[in-house]
């Protein structure tokens, strides 16, 4: 984990020197931020990504360990997975809350597409005690639930002792005017020979299914996104309004996702975009028609049912704003400023036909209060709507959507909103 969180550091500061070299022909103060969101952002945003892994993860879930839950075992030529599940006794085999279909989710590199073909000398992870499977393969039980005819060559059964013969004595017959004269009594019923059977004792180290502990998982996704952008503000001293657009907005998202357990996984991610604007009024003159933006974040995301989830996040990025530009020339000014946004949101399953699934999702935002230059910003409000389209493949995940966005904020110059619809695409892979 050490190395891990080294070399992710590494990775994130040298794609950071990359914007900066990017953007060297940019103005000083976006220079300078990346150099300081490098310095102090990314070690405040690890701090809090772990924080948020450590304190909110149920200790419950992290006590089931790969030691105490499971074991390994080498397939052997000829074994089919039913084969090895019914052998350590781990019944019921079949159904969605059988061992074969919780095996092959656990093992889904090793076991083909129908559930029950794996290779020879393949290592399985099994959900049984190392123990318990130990004692299971020693006593080598029989694959047939009921027991041989041959009750003594079975090794249940060699040390039981012999069943007591029986013997049945013979008396004369009697005379033939008794036998007129007396009652003719009931046949005695034949002896039974009491046979030590194999049922009757008990297989030592038989393994019970134990209750699915989920694997924790770790997934990379990148994001391409493209979205167009309206700043319409309206001046606070003369109360004129402008409206900047924006032409198409292109940018990407790098993020890992950890998934703790079925129904909870926290999130680190970091991202860019590159922004074009115009006036809407072409007499209007843009000082700065272009900028970069970076944004670095952390978050986690729990699900309440089958189809709801809800998440939390925290970023640290840059928002928009502008104002008259302070120099010769006149015209106006876009502004990055780096402020903080609290963004919880909910998602609703509407439909699903694996592997496709459709989802509708919605949030709102808090942005903090700021300063830039020589005006002050005040804190503001947002919200977030979106469709999306989901893919599931084999330790791979494709999802594309719609979102329209709005977020409301002023600051000591004028009234902001600032409007955006655009589409993402989020390709993800399983480590």
């Amino acid at each position: 984990m050490a190395n891990f969180i080294e070399g992710l550091i590494k990775t994130v500061k040298n794609f950071c020197l990359i914007v900066a070299s990017l953007r060297s022909e940019a103005k000083f103060y976006q220079v300078t931020f990346v150099a300081g969101l490098c310095r102090f952002a990314l070690r405040d945003f690890l701090i809090l990504f772990f924080l948020i892994n450590i304190i909110l993860i149920s200790p419950a879930t992290r006590s089931e360990t790969l030691e105490n839950s499971y074991s390994l075992y080498q397939v052997k030529k000829s074994e089919t997975l039913s084969d090895v599940l019914f052998r350590l006794r781990l019944i019921p085999l079949y159904g969605k809350k059988g061992s074969i279909n919780q095996v092959a989710k656990i093992n889904h590199q090793k076991v083909l597409k129908d559930g029950n073909l794996i290779f020879a000398q393949t290592l399985i992870i099994l959900p049984i005690s190392q123990t318990a499977l130990e004692q299971a393969l020693a006593t080598e039980t029989s694959p047939l639930p009921l027991p041989s005819r041959d009750v003594a060559a079975s090794p249940e059964t060699e040390n039981l002792s012999p069943a007591p013969i029986v013997e049945t004595i013979h008396a004369e017959a009697p005379p033939v005017a008794s036998l007129a004269a007396a009652p003719t009594p009931a046949p005695a019923p034949p002896p039974v020979l009491a046979a030590p059977t194999a049922a009757a004792t008990p297989v030592q180290g038989e393994a019970k299914i134990l209750a699915p502990a989920y694997v924790p998982t770790s997934e990379v996704s990148i994001t391409a996104q493209g979205d167009y952008v309206s700043l319409h503000g309206e001046d606070l001293i003369n109360h004129t309004t402008g409206k900047l657009l924006s032409k198409l907005n292109t940018g990407f998202i790098l993020d890992w996702k950890q998934n703790w357990d079925e129904g909870f996984s926290s999130l680190l991610f970091v991202g860019t975009k590159s922004l074009r604007f115009e006036s809407e009024a072409h007499g209007t003159a843009l000082h700065n028609s272009s900028l970069s933006t970076f944004t670095l974040g952390a978050g986690f995301q729990s699900k309440l049912s089958p189809k709801w989830q809800w998440g939390l996040s925290g970023e640290y990025g840059d928002q928009l704003f502008y104002r008259g530009y302070q120099g010769s020339g006149g015209g106006l000014e876009i502004n990055a400023v780096q402020i903080l946004r609290i963004h919880p949101r909910v998602q609703y399953l509407l439909l699903e036909r694996k592997p496709l699934s459709l989802q509708v999702e919605g949030g709102v935002s808090s942005f903090s209060s700021g300063n830039y230059d020589n005006y002050s910003i005040n804190s503001g409000w947002g919200y977030d709507l979106g469709l999306y389209m989901n893919q599931a493949f084999t330790q791979k995940d494709f999802r594309c959507g719609v979102i329209y966005s709005e977020r409301n904020q002023s600051t000591s110059l004028i009234t902001l909103s600032d409007k955006s619809v655009g589409l993402n695409c989020k390709f993800g892979w399983g480590l």
